[in-house]
């Protein structure tokens, strides 16, 4: 202990810092009592010394009289200028009624005589004084003491008797690993006020001014206190899920000195068995976790995250304590609908990815992760996982490579005590792999495989060790395949039972195994003991089948050279081309192709074919009940895009295998850019099914097939198929001179004009001609369009040529176009869209030209999303689409300030405005009434106050239940991807935000319990291991509670059920009803504005206008407005 008036270190001083400052200036205490305080506690220092730091710090609880003339005078002044102040003093702000006794106590006396000009006083120097707009959002001190956050923080309020110079030293010169939303702040030059809101945006306060001091810290601080505060933001972001991995990849450089300096501190222990602590760990773990696995997964967004740093991070954590089997996630392979909600461990993760994982599986066993541990029902342990490449790819769709897991898993598996179950994975595996010496280890144990167990998945419907055996294929340079066999019953002897089958059932399971490992000398073997080439086993697997499910060409042609019956069909309804064109595998269709009698049978999807396909390990995401072999090719192929499809389509084709009716109509309405990439397959699909769907069909499906097969026709440019089709009297749909055009195809637009078309011809809403000629943007076919019809007008026509002009100066037809117009006084809306397309690029020029032929109107179609996109033939020009809407987007009220429904935003201002963490704006909004219990918009939407839970943003949760009409903690969700307030925070792992509805009436029971349960799934579902334990410790948890989380579904639609709502007239929707056409405005105007072709009637116009004007029902939104123009916007609303 330091005698009195020793010499204390700086880093000695700088660990009391925080506690002086809390003392001295939020406290007021005077500067005998913060002595008498810092003695008691340890610190004894002198009354000079502590002085000299005050003035060092700066640290000031008084100004003198030139520093409150200042403040006078800085208020006066922009109190004439319409602003309001706030006074603060080294980073506290002063009490509204001290600053006006001081400003009146020092203000100047007035002089006797000639009145003297008032200068500006300077401001004083060395004084930590800012005079600045107030904080915009008024926060509450009054929080919830059971608030996790508030909890941490009164323990970590104690001074921490550490010396950390090593750890400033390392954190000299690097940024500051806080919170984006406050990082930014800090960039943008924010004021303390509006910086301080923004970190109560996200922390609360524990006494008033806290955040306003962390603030100013935070931006002019230094040393161990700035350290200590950015310690404090990093954890409360972090533990409410808000940090994400790049804060932490770019600063882990000095993280761990900083966490370690936190860890080393003296009062740290209670700190770390915390709840914010606890899902700080989570937090930190699983996303580095995550990033570790996306280090090796495909580039989609950004750069890759950094698989060194991740790994860094796990291991610093592991050092310090973190269990990893503490954290589990949601199964990530949707392969089974088993998979659906399960959670699985950490380990069975990683061990998913196989040796690219290698150093993370290493790390994560050796501080010891379970081995053993399985999904919720306990199957597919990482052991099992590894060791059997059969529960791999059920489990995963997949087969990685796991060379190097399995040496570390089995050895840690055999040090292990001895258990039946691990020791029959290990067994199986040992034998299907030829592992003598793990074998004989196993049999040393007293360990027997001679059970039959019944298998869930894999080839085999019972797991024997003849079954096992049949899997094993040796190399060149090992024994036979059947001394391999008799050694393994030589340690493992059947039961004595076992041959009395007949030998056809008995080797059924046997041989295809064999068939699917591809074990040739297995198959001749069981063959020759009675064994039957197409016996299927209990499941109805059969050694064709098997061979196709797995690949095995070589065992296929084997099986058919055998006699085996390529045209079989298994009691579920599949055949083994079926299998080859499910699996992808094209070499064993081209093979089976030769064999097959029916080409064109159908297999049904049904639950007996799902059950083997998913036994099998074969993705099955079918869409429709019925396929021919050729339909699942197709499928794949659209679904997958891959390349490698392409060639079995065409071999099918050639070898007359036909797809169905729904299979072609999809195929068919592919987009432009699929038919000009694969014109050689469409030629060939065209030419073969033009005979099958020839035929006079009174069938909806067969004459929508006629002009989808015309048009793939007219899209891959086939004269002769275009004359064959018109010679067995089928007709033209209206868009296929357009379509050619716009594909440059004069050739095949010619061969459909000398079948006697008119080549105005054309559906309503459809391009022209020469609209669609000049969207070709090939000048020779503007041309030859321009010189096909010479008088030909049409305004469609001058809007593609006008956005032509704007894109390429090298063509200009716009002229051309002006020049056809005839002299009419009225403007067509789609001359206007001419006229406002121009206007959208400023081009002055274009503008003069246009203007002097047509005549000025206010209403046009443009839509700057849509400016330069090519969507024709998929679809019509923007200006000609139904949907394009002349009125931009605004927010609407009511006159009783209420939002009305907006049908292009679905959001109202106060909805956006939480969503964005625009406090200023909520401030606005809520003082001029906007309610803040306003629906959501349609049925995916969200209450302000959910949006507030689902970003964390509990400052703003704490005004919009603070008001005097509160926000309803309780409000219902919205029935497609919508969530209660609750809900929203434990699914977004929002830590103090889940316990603060829960403080506020966030109802638990009756007609909350199925909030309260869906918000458990939810949080398990994302692993916040610590929002489950506030959840369940909330109240008594029931046998009903158990029953509702193991059945209650997250899939969407999110309906609400009956229990959940007791207001008969509650206006939220509870059921998803998807909006039709005919359910919106919008509708109703474009089936108006398709059927009046143009010019339109200047009457429509002109009542059509007249029911959308805007001015008297809404305010307009410019994209950039400052605060006091929104302000002023509402005000002038208000008094409206």
């Amino acid at each position: 202990m330091n005698s009195t008036g020793r010499e204390l270190s700086d880093a000695v001083w700088d660990g009391w810092k925080g506690t002086i400052r809390r003392l001295y200036l939020q406290q007021q205490l005077p500067l005998e009592l913060v002595l008498k305080h810092l003695r008691g506690n340890g610190l004894n220092a002198s009354k000079a010394q502590l002085e000299y730091k005050l003035r060092q710090w700066r640290f000031r609880q008084k100004m003198n009289k030139e520093a409150w003339n200042f403040v006078r005078h800085r208020i006066s002044r922009r109190e004439r200028d319409g602003k309001k102040s706030a006074v603060i003093l080294s980073g506290v702000k002063l009490r509204p009624e001290v600053i006006r006794k001081e400003t009146l106590r020092n203000r100047p006396l007035p002089r006797l005589g000639r009145a003297q000009p008032s200068l500006s006083p300077e401001p004083p120097s060395n004084l930590p004084l800012m005079v600045c707009s107030p904080t915009p959002m008024q926060l509450i001190v009054d929080w919830p003491q059971i608030l996790p956050w508030i909890q941490f923080q009164t323990q970590f309020q104690e001074p921490h008797k550490i010396d950390i110079i090593g750890a400033v030293g390392r954190y000299a010169a690097v940024p500051s690993s806080i919170s984006r939303l406050v990082r930014d702040a800090i960039w943008n030059r924010q004021c303390l006020s509006k910086l301080s809101t923004n970190i109560g945006l996200l922390i609360p306060e524990i006494w008033e001014g806290e955040n306003l001091a962390r603030a100013d810290i935070l931006v002019s601080g230094s040393g161990t206190e700035k350290l200590r505060h950015i310690l404090e933001v990093f954890i409360a972001t972090l533990s409410n899920s808000i940090v994400e991995w790049g804060d932490i990849e770019t600063n882990w450089n000095f993280l761990p000195y900083l966490l370690e300096w936190f860890l080393g501190s003296g009062s740290s222990h209670n700190l770390l068995e915390s709840q914010t602590m606890k899902a700080f760990s989570d937090n930190l773990f699983r996303l580095a976790f995550n990033a570790s696995i996306d280090a090796f997964g495909s580039l989609k967004f950004g750069k890759r995250p950094s698989a060194e740093i991740s790994h860094q991070v796990i291991t610093w954590l592991l050092h310090v304590g973190y269990n990893p089997n503490r954290l589990r996630t949601i199964h990530p392979y949707r392969i089974h609908s088993l998979n659906s909600g399960k959670t699985v461990s950490v380990l069975q993760r990683a061990v998913a990815f196989g040796d690219k994982l290698q150093n993370m599986v290493n790390l994560l066993v050796e501080f010891g992760a379970d081995i053993h541990a399985g999904d919720d029902n306990g199957k597919f342990s990482a052991l099992q996982l590894v060791l059997d490449e059969h529960a791999m790819k059920y489990w995963t769709g997949s087969t990685p490579q796991v060379v190097f897991l399995r040496k570390v898993l089995i050895e840690k598996a055999m040090k292990g005590p001895p258990n039946t179950k691990y020791s029959q994975i290990l067994a199986e595996h040992a034998i299907r792999h030829g592992n003598k010496s793990l074998l004989d280890s196993l049999c040393s144990q007293g360990f027997n495989l001679k059970s039959c167990q019944r298998a869930e998945f894999g080839l085999s419907s019972e797991i024997t060790a003849i079954t096992c055996a049949a899997q094993f294929c040796p190399n060149y340079q090992e024994d036979p395949w059947e001394m391999w066999l008799s050694f393994v019953l030589s340690l493992m002897p059947l039961n004595e039972g076992y041959f009395r089958n007949s030998p056809a059932k008995l080797f059924a399971d046997p041989l295809v195994c064999a068939a699917g490992a591809g074990n040739g000398a297995a198959i001749h073997y069981f063959l020759s003991l009675g064994g039957h080439l197409d016996a299927q086993n209990e499941d109805g697997i059969f050694p064709l089948i098997a061979a196709v499910a797995h690949g095995q060409t070589s065992t296929c042609k084997l099986l058919l050279s055998l006699g085996a019956d390529g045209n079989k069909v298994g009691p579920h309804g599949l055949s083994a081309i079926h299998m080859a064109a499910t699996t992808g595998h094209y070499e064993i269709i081209q093979i089976l192709a030769k064999t097959i009698e029916d080409k064109n049978g159908t297999v049904n999807i049904n639950e007996g074919s799902e059950a083997i396909l998913s036994r099998l390990s074969v993705p099955n995401r079918f869409e429709y009940d019925a396929y021919t072999t050729l339909d699942i090719v197709i499928y794949r192929w659209l679904k997958l895009g891959a390349e490698g499809y392409k060639e079995p389509i065409k071999h099918l084709l050639r070898n007359g295998f036909y797809a169905s009716a729904s299979m072609l109509a999809l195929l068919l309405s592919k987009k432009l850019e699929t038919f000009l990439t694969h014109k050689d397959l469409f030629n060939l699909l065209a030419e073969t099914h033009l005979d099958v769907y020839s035929s006079e069909g009174s069938q909806p499906e067969h004459i929508n097939l006629k002009t989808m097969i015309m048009r793939c026709v007219v899209l891959t440019g086939c004269p002769k198929a275009i004359k064959k089709n018109f010679k067995n009297g089928w007709e033209l749909r209206g868009d296929e001179i357009s379509t050619a055009l716009y594909l440059g195809d004069i050739e095949t637009t010619a061969s459909i004009l000398s079948l006697g078309v008119d080549i105005k011809t054309k559906r309503p809403g459809d391009p022209s001609f020469l609209e669609a000629a000049i969207l070709s943007r090939d000048q020779n076919t503007i041309t030859w369009a321009f010189a096909a019809d010479t008088e030909y007008y049409d305004p469609g026509a001058l809007c593609a040529a006008v956005q032509l002009a704007l894109e390429t100066e090298s063509i200009l037809c716009y002229r051309n176009v002006l020049a056809r117009r005839p002299k009419v006084l009225i403007a067509d809306i789609l001359e206007s869209t001419a006229v406002g397309i121009a206007a959208s690029d400023n081009n002055m020029q274009l503008l003069r030209d246009l203007l002097f032929i047509i005549p000025p109107s206010p209403y046009c179609l443009v839509e700057e999303d849509e400016l330069f996109k090519d969507t024709f033939p998929d679809d019509a020009p923007f200006w000609r689409h139904p949907f394009s809407d002349e009125i931009p987007p605004t927010f609407s009220f009511d006159g009783t300030g209420e939002w009305s429904e907006n049908e292009i935003l679905r959001m109202s201002p106060l909805q956006y405005a939480v969503g964005h963490g625009n406090h200023e704006l909520v401030n606005i909004l809520l003082k001029h009434g906007v309610s803040a219990n306003e629906k959501p918009g349609k049925e995916v939407g969200m209450t302000a106050l959910q949006l507030a839970a689902k970003y964390g943003y509990i400052g703003i949760a704490r005004i919009l239940i603070n008001r005097k009409s509160p926000a309803d903690v309780n409000a219902h969700r919205t029935p497609y991807w919508g969530m209660t307030a609750l809900e929203s925070a434990s699914k977004s792992g929002r830590l103090d935000m889940v316990q603060f509805p829960l403080c506020n009436g966030a109802k638990t029971e009756g007609t909350g319990q199925r909030q309260y349960i869906r918000a458990i799934k939810f949080a398990q579902g994302n692993s916040h291991i610590e929002i489950v334990n506030i959840l369940k410790a909330h109240r008594e948890w029931t046998r009903q509670d158990e029953e509702l989380l193991r059945n209650e579904s997250l899939r969407p639609p999110y309906n609400v059920h009956e229990s959940e709502c007791s207001d008969p007239e509650c206006s939220f929707p509870h059921k998803y009803a998807p909006m039709t056409v005919e359910d919106s405005d919008i509708g109703d105007r474009s089936r108006e504005y398709d059927a009046g072709l143009f010019p339109m009637a200047k009457d429509f116009v002109e009542e059509d206008m007249t029911n959308k004007s805007v001015e008297s029902s809404s305010v307009c939104w410019g994209e950039e407005m400052t605060l006091e123009e929104v302000e002023a916007a509402f005000i002038s609303w208000d008094k409206d």
